[in-house]
């Protein structure tokens, strides 16, 4: 092979290994492919994962889950105001003193809780259980929101749920 024929070959090759190292991981759930925009690590081998519903010609949806190791214990649940980047240093989580209870801000509104956790419990913000009323939901993410609070008392913590538009600015 010559030496012009070697120089592209190897060019065509780094491009291939770069768009493939450079392709946001996917995950299937329920015969539904995510983008893996990020894992915040939780300690001891926990996980909140923030996914990317990317499905062409759809509005993106922003979900989360949370693992235990390769356990999933809580299901792909809709993530509202989520910080919708890629970055996981745009995420900030806030952990009760003994870590079992979590909650995950993003660090440009971090009063704002987008999601809150008990390992301990299961209990889990924002989702609802199939048989939950939706006013159980709220006040079992206030609860938790309470708890957390006790921890981390500046600022004072909201759920994304109860956020008004100006909390987003302020």
């Amino acid at each position: 092979m010559s030496k012009r024929k070697t120089i592209t070959f190897s060019i065509v090759i780094a491009i291939v290994c770069f768009v493939l190292y450079s392709r946001p991981e996917r995950v299937l759930r329920d015969e539904r492919s995510f983008a893996v925009v990020t894992r915040i690590d939780a300690g001891s081998g926990r996980s909140i994962t923030i996914l990317l519903d990317d499905t062409p010609f759809e509005i993106p949806g922003w979900l989360y889950e949370i693992n235990v190791g390769d356990q999933i214990v809580v299901p792909t649940t809709h993530l509202s105001g989520a910080c919708r980047s890629e970055s996981t240093s745009d995420y900030k989580l806030l952990a009760s003193k003994d870590g079992a209870l979590v909650g995950l801000v993003c660090k440009e509104r971090p009063h704002i809780l987008l999601v809150v956790h008990d390992f301990s419990s299961g209990e889990t913000w924002p989702r609802s259980l199939m048989d939950d009323h939706i006013n159980d939901t709220i006040e079992r993410g206030r609860s938790l929101r309470d708890r957390l609070q006790i921890d981390h008392p500046e600022p004072r913590l909201i759920l994304s749920h109860d956020a008004r538009q100006s909390d987003y600015w302020d």
